[in-house]
């Protein structure tokens, strides 16, 4: 599972693959068959992997990438939210300077 995530990774920074690879990243974590008590769809031991392209793709100034990025981030803190407690800050302080602007 660690290779496919990454490959996802590598597709965030493409700009002919990125819209892709955010969709996809959002179907897989919205999947609406997936439960909590059938344990997490893909395993994100390494979430700092997504944080950080996530935040350069929000900087870009091309609006539909900002809504799939924040498509992509909303999908991924509502099916695991524990995965976020220790990147919160960051989180609010990216998302901050996107409302600003």
């Amino acid at each position: 599972m660690e290779e496919m995530m990454e490959i996802f990774r590598e597709r965030l920074t493409n700009e002919a693959t990125r819209d892709h690879a955010l969709l996809g990243l959002t179907m897989i974590a919205d999947n609406p068959t997936a439960d909590e008590q059938s344990g997490p769809l893909i395993a994100l031991e390494n979430l700092s992997m997504f944080t950080e392209p996530f935040f350069e793709l929000l900087k870009k100034t091309v609006r539909s990438l900002h809504l799939r990025t924040l498509d992509a981030m909303c999908a991924f803190t509502d099916r695991y939210p524990s995965h976020f407690k220790d990147q919160l800050e960051m989180i609010y302080t990216e998302l901050a300077q996107l409302v600003n602007e």
